[in-house]
């Protein structure tokens, strides 16, 4: 058994270790720590002379400081032999068709890639091609049976048969054993895409695992009988897949930390950003608070004098309140004596408007009596004036009587006499009760001018003693107003002195503001000054992990 150690004083305490077991009866995958591989190779060492065919571990791999690769590889043969393709430590350089740039061939010198296994890849072509997409298939379907790549990869139909052709076309790529920089652009490539999708290092590490075991599978049942073929065909898979594995994981790692550089990056220009931003805040708002410190100490100077003049007019103005209650007191007292008086001259108009309503009345029977005198006038006259058509009368039938109507005649001349002395007394009467009623008439005008006149003086009184009431109202609420404002005056001179010493107070704290603004502007200098190295030290940091 050959065991072949690289730059093992440099790995971690724990690895990763996948193996393969071929032999008639046995195929084992497994993950372990370098000491169980360490055992397993004791066990096999002890198994070397037994009826296995060949023994091939894949590899165990870790990261050293230098985040470079770390590989080991056990391989061995029944008769205890180096396989074919001697030394790993110095493998032969490639040809120059496949030569590429220091970096990679220093990666083929450490996995012991040379011509010949290029060479063996090349053979190995038309007897792995036939069974790649059944071998393809089964492993994507081994993805399947895992949640996340039920995530990644199931989602799609398309997806799934564009990834299933694509792994078809690598392996046969890689077969063709052509490590230049196409393929190392697209292992490169895979590796970064994994990184991009997530797919991590044990899914595509084991998925590389399964895919080899099915093609050493392939590799024994066709070279059955041919051992040393079987040996040198199982080492060129090992060496391609570590290749294959060493740049995707290499490519991923690179991602991964590019991205996660990145995101620092990120991380420190949001918070540059950020500090940025508030310091620009806090220092426009330490320079506001510095203002409105002096504005506010400005302010409550002027508060103070202001307050000391409104005590001296308050003081003032609760003399005058007082004087003015005074004052109102006096004239409700007046009002009083008016709306009394005002009173007094309501009840004498309205007797007088009652006795007016009463003579009015006497006038107005006078009249009535003084007409139907004039009724009884008019009769007399009448019947006088019949009396006198008698008369005359008589005085004609006695003419026609003769001698015999003289005293008859007497008599009619007195009647005629008596009645034009009844005409002329009824005319004289007629006279006097027409100067009666024209008197009445003018007595019944006079006392009705006179019962208005009275009405309006009576209307006039109760509005003077309406106004009256309202002004003793007023008066009252003025004098009980003005008590309130006295009092409310000396609270206020009260107040007033409680804001001049507030003032003096506010004074002194915007004095305090104002030093507290001018410390806060400093400390902020001080952490945007601190802000700036902490982001320049994280970008040389960067910077020099980049280089």
């Amino acid at each position: 058994m050959a065991i072949r150690p690289f730059n093992s004083n440099r790995s971690r305490s724990k690895f990763s270790a996948v193996t393969s077991i071929i032999s008639p009866r046995i195929l084992l995958c497994s993950t372990m720590p370098i000491g169980s591989a360490k055992t397993i190779s004791g066990w096999l060492w002890s198994r070397r002379n037994k009826p296995v065919q060949t023994i091939n571990l894949l590899g165990m791999f870790t990261r050293n400081s230098s985040n470079n690769l770390i590989f080991y590889s056990i391989l061995a043969d029944t008769d205890g032999k180096k396989p074919p393709g001697g030394s790993m430590s110095r493998p032969a350089p490639l040809s120059p068709p496949t030569q590429v740039d220091e970096t990679q061939d220093l990666r083929f010198r450490f996995l012991g890639i040379d011509p010949a296994t290029c060479a063996t890849l090349r053979g190995l072509l038309p007897i792995v091609q036939p069974h790649l997409e059944r071998i393809i298939e089964e492993y994507y379907q081994k993805i399947l049976s895992v949640p996340a790549g039920r995530a990644t990869f199931g989602a799609n139909p398309e997806t799934a048969d564009r990834i299933k052709k694509g792994a078809v076309e690598s392996w046969i790529a890689q077969l063709h054993g052509k490590f230049d920089a196409a393929y190392f652009e697209k292992a490169r490539g895979l590796g970064h895409m994994f990184a991009k999708i997530k797919w991590e290092p044990r899914w595509f590490m084991g998925g590389k695992v399964f895919v080899v075991n099915r093609i050493v599978e392939v590799l024994t049942a066709h070279f059955r009988w041919r051992r040393d073929a079987l040996t040198e065909a199982i080492i060129a898979l090992n060496r391609l897949a570590m290749l294959d594995l060493d740049v995707m994981t290499t490519a991923y790692l690179e991602a991964m930390e590019e991205k996660a550089r990145a995101r620092r990056l990120q991380i420190a220009a949001s918070f540059e950003d950020l500090v940025r931003g508030v310091l620009t805040g806090l220092r426009q708002a330490s320079h506001d608070l510095e203002t409105s410190a002096g504005s506010m100490a400005a302010l409550a100077d002027q508060t103070n004098h202001q307050a000391v003049s409104v005590a001296d007019a308050v003081r003032q103005a609760s003399s005058n309140v007082k004087n003015v209650a005074q004052a109102t007191d006096k004239l409700r007292t007046s009002i009083a004596e008016i709306a009394e008086r005002v009173s007094v001259s309501t009840d004498i108009a309205h007797r007088g408007a009652s006795a007016a309503e009463e003579t009015s009345g006497t006038v107005q029977v006078l009249a009535e009596a003084a007409q139907r005198i004039g009724e009884v006038v008019q009769l007399i006259q009448s019947i006088a004036a019949q009396t006198n058509l008698l008369a005359l009368n008589a005085t004609i039938e006695a003419a026609r009587a003769g001698e015999a109507g003289k005293g008859f005649a007497v008599v009619a001349g007195e009647v005629k006499n008596l009645a034009a002395q009844t005409a002329r007394a009824t005319e004289d009467i007629t006279q006097q009760i027409t100067a009666i009623q024209s008197a009445t008439e003018e007595t019944v005008r006079a006392m009705r001018t006179i019962n208005g006149t009275i009405s309006e003086l009576t209307a006039i009184s109760g509005t003077i003693a309406s106004a009256v009431q309202q002004q003793e109202n007023a008066t009252a609420e003025i004098a009980q107003n003005s008590q309130v404002a006295a009092a409310t005056t000396s609270d206020v001179v009260r107040v007033v002195g409680q804001v001049i010493d507030a003032a003096g107070e506010t004074g002194q704290s915007a004095v305090r503001v104002h030093g507290n603004a001018q410390v806060v502007a400093r400390d902020g200098s001080a952490l945007d000054g601190a802000v700036q190295n902490f982001i320049r030290s994280i970008l040389a940091e960067e910077e020099k992990e980049a280089a």
